[in-house]
């Protein structure tokens, strides 16, 4: 008790303290006292009250406050008079000054005890709650029957103040001291009043009747991102975030509720600040932003119509506040390192295991035996590096009643984990809020960014496959001359030196991106709004690229110089109207947006330059034959739209929207789509019946229904497309034109319908909240490019076909565990969702879908089948291994395997439709990519000035291809191996005794390769539980703050991607894996570039 006694009274003081950090600001002679109360309150949210009647209310004074503490306001109201105040809990309050010590010491002889109880609204008693004497330092708790006891001078006037986190504070003036108390408290409902950005508005977060996940400026900050999709990633339910490539600046995928297209985009809109953007969110300072909203069901999606199908991210900036400057610095400097390196064979181990393979083909084994040859290098040691990162930002805010502003600016920094891999970005931002008077007000938003990536190639030939299949018994990197080693026989240093590549190619992207938005308000009438905005948002990329001859075994150079600018412009109108009567409210909202869109490219390219000295600054001067191409394409959207709100007696709502969407994009019989929705909530927790229960804190029901669309698809789609085509005529080559694509003038939208059923709960008084939804989505209509039969004459037609759909479960649990001098909240998200194809248009299947880093050895790997998810891989279920020569005899397909002949350690499969012969019907499914389960875990533990967040994301039941087993799994020799080819199958040895490996899983060492059959050899499973980050900060004292002149200052040291706990063996990292935007094509590992492990340590530091 006493703990906790004096654990509040520090609370109280730097509440109080803080209270001296408002500032006002008020300019004018003769203002009336009761107007610069209202001020007050406007401009810093406190109450003023007046405990007094010696206090002239017609009092007038003149006013030349700029930025002035409001201590030091009510210091000037009182001057010169018998009056003081006090300022706590947001409340100012002018009372008479205290009294002479004398008084006080003779009052002091006078004390009596003051009894009473505190209950809720049900008349449960409360335990813990804070009784404190206003004005003063004592303090005491309600027992467990909710009854407290103090004391108090008998001639004093005494108020006392109720406190329990969850509930409404309370006073009580005291008319009776002998007379026991019975207080009320009731909860505390602010945070389901919070406000959420939702479509072109915002809304109470009570009252939403749609599906919406929130992230706040609080949870970005709590750990440093170098991007806002890392900030969404394990933070909202059924949202996958994907990190695709672990390289800095990689890229990043975001799934809403699933994928719904084959071939299209499955990214969500993007919308910052009420504009909608193309740049994507790796643009923006995570620093500047003030809340996230994730659009996820057709309720709240459907008022974006053609656009809404996978999803909506609303990203709000932060704006100014009114005051005095205030300044804002954050910084943080870290390094990273590599999470784990693959288990790779040592140079004895590749040696024995290229005599078994050269030795199965009748091969002469190596020359040097096993035991002799020795480990020279570690190629991952090479390879990867300790690599640097730091971001620095400012930002200031300030303004007063006409005029707010908000700047800030940012400089990321973030080396690779491979040298000449890096990205960095400058970022500049500007709001400013005007407000000219109480009928209009405006609001200008400015961005602007620059980022740069320098890139190494990745894949079959990239420099992190080619390096852990390199011989760890070769010479070095380089030679003595400081030159890359050359293979003799190729010329090719590449081959001898995998990290050439790497270091010596230039892969550059510059990307400069601007978004400039404003808007005006007009207050037409009391409940009537005009709002008109608009934004431009230009946008222009360079590629460079330049492949030395010193590293190419041809010596031929390449080089190319590409730009490729965008510019989209868009205006919206909204007019608002808002009503109640009695129990009755609602808003109406009726609008009209233009969106055009415009982008071109250019790309030079050369071959076989006589030096490297030019790179690709002159393409003129390659001897190969130089190649030009060029390209644009524009696109318009008309949209008109309307929603409309109904709330009767905060017990049953509901909202209506429909949208109506021209795009160019389409066919000319159908350039139109509408899109309607309907949802409905019913707050059962404000039923009686519900009440008398006792249970719920907060109980809602949601339904809702609703329609939206995609429109990612080329400009042109519907529209025939020509192509160049070259001829000789008359001595000379000549261009002329033919039609390569067909036109479709009925090509239309995909459509997804979208039923959801959520439930919102909250209980024990708020300490534990739960937000469940089932959705259905089906996706019709489905655009894909359809190849055509050559004798068409054409080679594509853009067709719509078939169906997709997504059933899915998310759960959102947060509690507060502990609360007091130790805090604990804790927030736990899943979501499950189940991905089918139903419907191709007529086949039942497509197999023709393919992913290019396994084509080289597998053919088609990818199926698109009913009844079965999107993408799923396809190949032979793996039968185990030949044991003998007598097994192979008595399978009839064996022969088949491998051409020629088939020997004991080869593998076999399943003859599925048991023909004795392998093709395509024996082919089954082999893994899904997408996971079944995901989402995240966070733990949040303050104690004083400590604070501790360990947050965790998790997927399950999802597959990988692991093509990169087509080098480190071939068993061929010729390439180092992972070692689980330790495990491999061994011939038995009679001479020597030798028993051999009769493994069933990993067949025989055998130098020509086994045949490019896809199989479940190649499948790992890809699920993962990872501490994400784990957080530990410190915010000095207030008071020490201010004795050097500073607000605040946090330090505190992170680290991410700490620890990973997963089955997947043959990769880096199970989620740098997933790869791809559209439906198919995920889940392949190709030696991409792995997510390192990161250290950080910043400060938060506000002036």
């Amino acid at each position: 008790m006493k703990l906790t006694a004096i654990i509040l009274i520090t609370a109280l003081m730097q509440v109080s303290a803080a209270t001296f950090g408002q500032k006002l600001t008020l300019i004018g002679n003769n203002i009336p006292i009761e107007k610069v109360f209202v001020e007050i309150s406007n401009q810093t949210g406190y109450d003023v009250l007046i405990s007094t009647t010696k206090f002239k209310a017609t009092k007038k004074i003149n006013a030349n406050f700029r930025g002035i503490d409001l201590k030091e306001v009510m210091q000037t109201l009182v001057e010169g008079t018998d009056l003081t105040f006090t300022i706590e809990d947001k409340t100012v309050v002018i009372k008479e000054k205290a009294p002479s010590f004398l008084d006080k010491v003779t009052a002091a002889f006078a004390d009596i005890t003051i009894k009473g109880s505190v209950v809720d609204k049900k008349g449960e008693p409360l335990v813990g709650v804070n009784v404190i004497v206003k004005g003063t330092k004592q303090i005491v708790e309600t027992d467990g029957k909710g009854k407290f006891s103090l004391k108090v001078a008998d001639n004093s006037n005494v108020t006392l103040v109720f406190r329990l986190i969850g509930f409404i504070s309370k006073e009580v003036t005291l008319t009776d001291k002998k007379k026991d108390l019975a207080v009320v408290l009731e909860e505390d409902l602010q945070q389901l009043n919070d406000v959420v950005v939702v479509g072109y508005g915002t809304v109470k977060k009570r009252d939403l009747t749609t599906s919406i996940s929130s992230i706040t400026a609080e949870d970005i900050m709590k750990t440093p991102v170098t991007s806002l999709e890392q900030a969404l990633q394990g933070n909202a339910a059924g949202v996958l975030v994907t990190n695709t490539s672990g390289e800095p600046g990689g890229e990043i995928s975001i799934r809403v509720r699933g994928g719904s297209s084959i071939k299209a985009d499955n990214e969500p809109l993007l919308v910052i600040d009420g504009f909608t953007t193309d740049q994507g969110l790796g643009s923006l300072n995570p620093s500047d932003i003030k809340s996230i909203e994730v659009l996820k069901d057709a309720g709240a999606t459907a008022i974006y119509g053609s656009r809404g199908a996978n999803g909506v991210i609303l990203v709000t900036t932060k704006n100014g506040d009114a005051g005095k400057p205030r300044v804002a610095f954050q910084s943080y400097f870290g390094f990273q390192q590599l999470r784990r390196k693959l288990p790779l064979l040592n140079a004895s181990q590749l040696a024995e295991l290229a005599n078994e393979a050269n030795e199965a083909v009748g091969k002469s084994p190596n020359t040097l035996r096993p035991d002799t040859v020795p480990t020279t290098i570690d190629w991952q040691n090479q390879m990867f590096q300790v690599a640097p990162q730091l971001s620095n930002t400012i930002n200031v805010t300030g303004g007063d009643n006409n005029v707010k502003y908000y700047v800030s600016g940012n400089y990321l920094d973030q080396k690779g984990l491979i040298t000449n891999s890096n990205f960095s970005r400058i970022s500049l931002r500007s709001n400013l809020d005007f407000s000219f008077n109480k009928w209009i007000k405006a609001g200008i938003k400015l961005n602007l960014s620059q980022t740069i990536k320098k890139g190494i190639q990745v894949g079959d030939n990239g420099s992190i496959l080619r390096a852990n299949a390199t011989n760890p018994n070769l010479k070095g990197l380089l030679d003595p001359s400081g030159s890359f080693y050359i293979d003799p026989e190729t010329g090719d240093p590449t081959s001898t030196s995998p990290l050439a590549n790497a270091q010596e190619t230039i892969n550059k992207r510059k990307e400069g991106n601007i978004q400039v938005g404003g808007f005006v308000v007009f207050n037409i009438l009391k409940n009537l709004s005009l709002r008109s905005g608009g934004t431009y948002n230009p946008s222009n990329r360079l590629y460079d690229y330049y492949f030395p001859n010193t590293i190419k075994g041809d010596k031929v150079s390449d080089a190319y110089e590409q730009f490729a600018q965008s510019d989209k412009w868009s205006n919206d109108n909204t007019l608002t109207y808002s009503a109640k009567l009695n129990k009755h409210s609602f808003t109406l909202l009726a609008g009209e947006e233009i969106t055009n869109s415009f982008s071109h490219d250019f790309k030079a390219r050369n071959t076989d330059f006589n030096t490297d000295v030019f790179t690709y600054y002159n393409l003129g001067s390659g001897n190969g034959v130089p190649s030009v191409t060029s390209s644009a394409a524009e696109y318009k959207l008309l949209s008109f739209f309307g929603r409309a709100t109904y709330n009767f007696n905060d017990r049953y709502l509901a909202t209506a929207t429909y949208r109506a969407d021209g795009s160019s994009k389409f066919g000319n019989n159908n350039k139109w789509g509408y899109f309607p929705s309907f949802s409905f909530a019913w707050r059962a927790s404000n039923e009686s019946f519900i009440k008398s229960l006792n249970l719920f804190s907060d109980l809602k029901a949601r339904l809702t229904y609703g329609v939206n669309g995609s429109d990612r698809i080329s400009a042109y789609s519907s529209q025939a497309l020509y192509s160049t085509q070259f001829s000789a005529i008359g001595g000379s080559q000549k261009t002329g034109y033919k039609i390569n694509k067909l036109a479709n003038p009925d090509l239309k939208w995909e459509k997804t319908k979208e039923y959801d059923a959520g439930l919102d709960m909250a209980f024990f008084k708020g300490r534990i909240a739960i937000t469940a939804d089932y959705y259905h989505k089906i996706t019709n209509d489905l655009l894909l490019d359809f190849g055509l039969p050559g004798a068409s004459g054409y080679t594509t037609v853009a067709k719509n076909i078939g169906s997709v759909e997504n059933k899915g479960v998310e759960f959102d649990i947060t509690t507060r565990n502990l609360t007091g001098k130790f805090t604990w909240t804790t927030s736990f998200n899943a979501a499950y969702n189940k991905n089918l194809v139903t419907d191709l248009g007529g086949p039942k299947q497509i197999s023709s879908i393919s992913n290019s880093s396994a084509n080289t050895k597998f053919g088609n790997v990818v199926l698109i089948k009913v009844g079965e998810p999107l993408g799923v891989f396809w190949g032979y279920r793996s039968n185990g291994i030949f044991q003998t020569q007598a097994e192979i005899d008595a399978t009839p397909m064996a022969a088949k395997l491998e051409g020629s002949k088939t020997l004991p350690g080869f593998p076999k499969f399943l003859d599925i439709d048991g023909n004795g012969v392998l093709n395509d019907d024996d082919k089954v499914i082999l893994g899904n990519p997408q996971p079944k389960w995901n989402g995240g875990f966070t733990n949040n533990f303050t104690y004083k000035n400590f604070d501790l967040t360990v947050f965790m994301v998790y997927q399950y039941g999802n597959s990988i291809l692991n093509t990169s087993y087509t080098k480190l799994m071939d068993l061929t020799g010729s390439n180092n191996q992972l070692t689980k080819a330790l495990d491999r199958w061994k011939a038995p040895n009679p001479e020597t005794g030798y028993a051999g490996n009769p493994s069933n899983t990993i067949p025989r060492a055998y130098a020509t390769g086994y045949s490019a059959a896809m199989s479940d050899y190649y499948i790992e499973d890809g699920s993962y539980l990872r501490v994400k980050t784990i957080t530990f900060g410190y915010t000095l004292p207030k008071k020490t703050m201010q004795r050097i002149g500073l607000s605040s200052l946090r330090i505190y040291a992170s680290g991410t991607n700490l620890i990973t706990f997963t089955n997947y063996y043959g990769g880096y990292d199970p989620e740098v894996s997933i790869m791809g935007k559209n439906g198919v094509g995920a889940g392949m590992d190709n030696g991409s570039y792995p997510t390192s492990k990161l250290f950080l340590f910043g400060l938060n530091l506000n002036f």
